[in-house]
């Protein structure tokens, strides 16, 4: 048996993290027997380490406890998993109100993301934002981002549909079922579901950013629902692990069941879990992001093994912690493939470059470097190593399988969605100089509500729901189309502005939100 210790995982670790800063709680999994690791300070301040009993919030693996129990609901006749979402939620009108909790459960609803249309609305996860706002913000919107069924999109909004349509068909509140029907049978008695950020709970973790050159408090105040509002420690996670893998009741296996999008393609996102290969070997399991907070979960059922991480910082990516211990560990089954960049491929590129489709406003910045080539999407970055002469495509996570650039050479590459379509991005030109003069003014859309304030000096400020607003850089990628950014919270986030010929109309789109109309308000 394969033993792991400190020095297995601190290859994987950022160099800002040791014995007395934020740290991390791991699990390794073989069958029935669990060895656990431990490293850092639950509480930095008071130099209190973390242990298997440190608690810290899940964020979105709290979907795969939300889906079961959808499931055991429907086994037992109490919610229908296949009726539209407004038998539960009338208020939910339109093609909103037709989508299904499966479709919602599998992320194929195409409803736009409450958490980005926060930002769109002047706001951030370090504002005071309740359910109930938020559901204010889906219910405005009076289109999805396609039609629901027939493609994937990530989308917290799905998962706090489902909560209310649950708890509507129960009259019960969704952590009261959770409770009865999944933590107390597995003894998961240090496991909470605790939507506000106020809530005390027993030996939960301080969760901190890490700054470089020192680490500060992250700051918080959305509130949770079945999209991420467990807090567990890392002792439960592995009692829920067991559960999933022996699936005493059938009830994992027909959650973890892959369906065809309407177009026949097989997805890879089943009722709040992901279904992707890594390295050749099937995966299921879900990944939890939050400020602070990170968590993932990932079995790998043909070699029954698997692995849980969670950290109470922003760097500690536990994901890729949790794959490249098994990659470790597993070398025979998990082979690293060769990591030797190809030179004549990067001279393909030359120079940094981004890439665009007009209609969508997909974007991409392509960077050819010593390691490969870095990818940036929707403010995300990633470097994909380049082995050899055929290797013209990479393998994406979120919402892509694939980026190929075979054509690169033609002034365009090429994504493919989960659901097989593909979108071509056309290299742009060097970027404009100047502000076009019909770009700044102030705009208004009324399905947020939220207005933007484009300045001359390429700064927007973004205003809503949230009155003192955000403020966000402005890059111009063509005389009329923008990005704009903003760095703050757990993850970066990426806008992309296309403006009508006249002025008087904006188009935004990100990554979870699209096709959002602001018109002018001045002039």
């Amino acid at each position: 048996m394969t033993r792991i210790d400190a020095a297995t995982i601190a290859p994987h670790l950022p160099a800002t993290l040791g014995a007395d800063t934020p740290g991390y709680a791991f699990a390794l999994i073989t069958g029935d027997d669990v060895q656990m690791q431990c490293q850092g300070m639950a509480s930095v301040e008071h130099q209190v380490p973390i242990t298997p009993d440190t608690a810290f919030r899940i964020a979105s693996v709290t979907k795969e406890f939300l889906a079961l129990i959808a499931q055991i609901l429907y086994e037992k006749g109490d919610f229908d998993l296949h009726a539209p979402l407004s038998k539960y939620l009338p208020e939910l009108s339109g093609v909103q109100g037709d989508v299904t909790p499966d479709q919602a459960l599998r992320n194929r609803s195409g409803i736009r993301d409450h958490l980005e249309l926060g930002l769109m609305a002047g706001g951030g996860l370090d504002q005071p934002v309740t359910a109930e706002q938020s559901l204010d913000m889906i219910l405005r919107q009076n289109e999805t981002n396609f039609a629901p069924g027939s493609d994937f999109l990530y989308s917290n909004a799905n998962f706090l549909l489902v909560t209310r349509a649950v708890e509507r068909a129960t009259a019960r509140d969704l952590g009261a079922l959770m409770k009865e029907y999944l933590f107390i049978p597995n003894g998961m008695t240090a496991t909470h579901y605790a939507p506000a950020h106020k809530d005390v709970i027993p030996n939960l973790a301080g969760n901190y950013i890490d700054q470089g050159d020192h680490f500060e408090r992250a700051i918080f105040a959305t509130e949770l629902n079945g999209d991420g509002a467990i807090i567990c420690t890392l002792s439960d996670l592995v009692r829920w692990y067991a559960y999933l893998r022996a699936d005493p009741d059938g009830l994992v296996a027909q959650i973890s069941r892959v369906t065809p999008f309407t177009n026949g393609v097989i997805g890879h996102y089943a009722m709040g879990f992901f279904n992707r290969p890594y390295l050749g070997q099937p995966t299921r399991g879900h990944n939890g992001l939050w400020p602070g907070y990170r968590t993932d979960l990932v079995m790998f059922d043909a070699l029954d093994t698997g692995a849980i991480c969670v950290a109470n910082v922003n760097t500690a990516d536990t994901t890729m912690i949790t794959r490249k211990v098994m990659q470790s560990l597993y070398p025979g089954d998990l082979p690293v493939p060769d990591a030797t960049p190809d030179a004549d491929l990067l001279d393909m590129l030359k120079e940094d470059r981004t890439y665009l489709n007009s209609d969508t406003l997909e974007s991409a910045r392509l960077t050819p470097g010593d390691d490969g080539l870095e990818v940036e999407m929707g403010g995300w970055s990633a470097t994909h190593k380049i082995t050899g002469p055929a290797q013209v495509a990479f393998t994406l996570p979120g919402d892509y399988t694939h980026l190929d650039w075979s054509d690169v050479a033609q002034g365009h590459i090429t994504l493919t969605r989960i659901n097989g379509d593909t979108l071509t991005l056309q290299k742009l030109p060097d970027a404009p100089t100047d502000m076009p003069a019909d770009f700044p003014g102030t705009y208004t859309c009324a399905s947020l509500p939220a207005t933007l304030t484009i300045d001359a000096g390429g700064q927007a400020i973004l205003r809503g729901h949230f009155a003192h607003g955000t403020a966000w850089k402005m890059t111009l990628l063509k005389d009329d189309v923008c990005l704009i950014e903003n760095k703050g919270g757990p993850w970066p986030r990426q806008l992309t502005i296309r403006k009508d010929n006249d002025g008087g109309r904006l188009t935004m789109s990100g990554g979870r939100a699209k096709r959002m109309e602001f018109l002018r308000m001045d002039g």
